[in-house]
């Protein structure tokens, strides 16, 4: 810093990368209290036949539907559920050639 030769662009890139090394080193995870939301949502529910829509929108990230009958769901704690079931190969097979 004493030499007047050094450039803008090289203190900065300096400053930068230090700040970076100090970023690099702090994490923070919300998990555990989204988790514990989780728990609190889901503590007091019975198994259901039906769609609680308002409790899916609680507790869900998204939900993926396949062509192929695989459902995922991510929770909003990065959970991530797949229900995947076996589709009957007995589907009528049908002749796509043209006559």
């Amino acid at each position: 810093m004493e030499s007047p030769e050094i450039g803008y662009d090289r203190v900065k890139s300096a400053i930068l990368q230090l700040a970076q090394m100090k970023y690099d080193c702090c994490t923070y995870s919300d998990i555990p209290q989204k988790t514990e939301l989780l728990k609190k949502q889901l503590s007091d529910k019975k198994q259901q036949n039906a769609l609680d829509i308002e409790l899916l929108n609680k507790c869900a990230e998204y939900i993926t539907v396949s062509h192929n009958a695989t459902i995922g769901l991510e929770l909003i704690n990065g959970v991530k559920l797949n229900n995947i079931t076996e589709r009957s190969r007995e589907i009528e097979s049908y002749d796509d050639t043209c006559d």
